[in-house]
């Protein structure tokens, strides 16, 4: 008789960056439990793959290349629920990354084996985001009507949590925050020597998903009227790396850096002086999140300028740096001019006290305890 667990993490993404379900996938293989991380194929990334002792198996669609409305993305569904389920239909529990594999596992428990346990992980709010396309309307009704059916649900933030128990009368999500391993990370001047950087001058950073509403579009107008002692460094990849481009071609105090693997990621990040978590208040969701850029800032002792949400008041509270007074450039500029002037080692302190705090070993106990009361009676 098998003993082991086995789990199919399934996130439908190619599973390039994804660093929260590679660190849930190592915790839970170190917990003892067989982890299998289900993906999407894409590009020349390889089908099947070993990464930090990870099984990974990318699933090729013959409909991938397909339109994305509505009508062929059913078709889509139907083929990744034939490979996927049928592949993974014996494994004791589908760990679903998002919406978008909850339907699948429930539809396999459904069909194909009815001791399926369902881990639902919502890493952000599902049904109040800034984007509401005929997809997103068909991914809410879906996430509507499977969740009651997950055997335990997870979530990253005590607001969004809430937010689910109010919307949906479900059981009050544990919360795993998005935080990376602790590790004290050594100050280093990797983009001054990059770019050319002056000692005097100070390095701000954004790093992340180069797109709409994070605050992009306000950096670049912000740094384009200050002088060339403060610079922004944009390491990254998305739909707005070119405008940044531009914009490098014309201010000297702007430059572009490429996004580097995410066990390398800190070890850039500590080079910075001062990092950017910016978005836009356009939903919920953004007021309620948080994104594992904030904790990676504070991991590598890096001062923070963050836009004002309710999420991430209470920890930029504990004297970690300086929430936006406006999201506009002025706002920005005047934060970067106040951050500059107050780079002292109190604040130094502050970040290392947090950093203490909000580290994935801490929030891997949560994950486990989750896994442990799925099997109790």
């Amino acid at each position: 008789m098998r003993l082991v667990k086995r789990i199919a993490n399934v996130v439908i993404n190619p599973f390039v960056h994804d660093s929260r379900v590679l660190r849930e996938s190592l915790s839970l293989k170190k917990a003892g439990y067989e982890v299998t991380v289900v993906a999407l194929h894409e590009g020349e990334l390889p089908e099947r793959e070993n990464q930090n002792g990870l099984d990974i198996h990318r699933i090729k669609l013959s409909t991938r290349s397909w339109p994305k409305n509505r009508f062929f993305q059913l078709f889509k569904f139907a083929e990744l629920f034939i490979k996927i389920a049928w592949k993974y239909k014996g494994y004791d529990i589908f760990h679903c990354n998002d919406v978008l594999p909850l339907p699948l596992a429930v539809l396999t428990k459904w069909f194909l084996n009815p001791k399926l346990k369902i881990v639902y992980d919502a890493h952000e709010l599902e049904f109040d985001k800034s984007s509401q396309t005929s997809l997103t309307k068909m991914l809410n009704w879906s996430e509507r009507f499977f969740i009651k059916y997950a055997d335990k649900k997870i979530t990253v933030t005590d607001g969004i949590a809430d937010a689910y128990v109010e919307e949906y009368g479900v059981s009050r999500p544990a919360v795993v925050m998005n935080c990376p391993y602790f590790k004290k990370y050594e100050k280093n001047d990797y983009f001054r020597t990059h770019f050319k950087i002056k000692e005097e001058q100070i390095v701000f950073l954004y790093q992340g998903a180069l797109g709409p509403h994070r605050g992009i579009e306000i950096l670049l107008d912000g740094f384009s009227g200050l002088p060339d002692k403060y610079v922004i460094v944009f390491m990254g990849y998305g739909i707005l790396e070119k405008s940044i481009k531009e914009k490098t071609k014309n201010y000297s105090n702007i430059f572009f850096h490429e996004a580097v693997p995410p066990e390398k990621l800190l070890n850039f990040t500590a080079s910075a002086d001062v990092g950017m978590y910016l978005t836009e208040n356009t939903c919920r969701n953004h007021n309620l999140t948080l994104g594992n850029k904030l904790f990676q800032y504070i991991m590598a002792g890096v001062p923070v300028i963050s836009s004002r949400f309710d999420a991430v008041l209470p920890i930029m509270e504990r004297g970690v740096g300086t929430v936006l007074e406006s999201y506009d450039g002025a706002g920005i500029q005047k934060a970067v001019r106040f951050m500059a002037d107050n780079l002292d080692d109190n604040l130094y302190e502050n970040l290392q006290k947090v950093a203490a705090e909000y580290n994935w070993e801490a929030q891997e106990q949560k994950l486990i305890a989750v896994y442990e009361s799925l099997y109790k009676t």
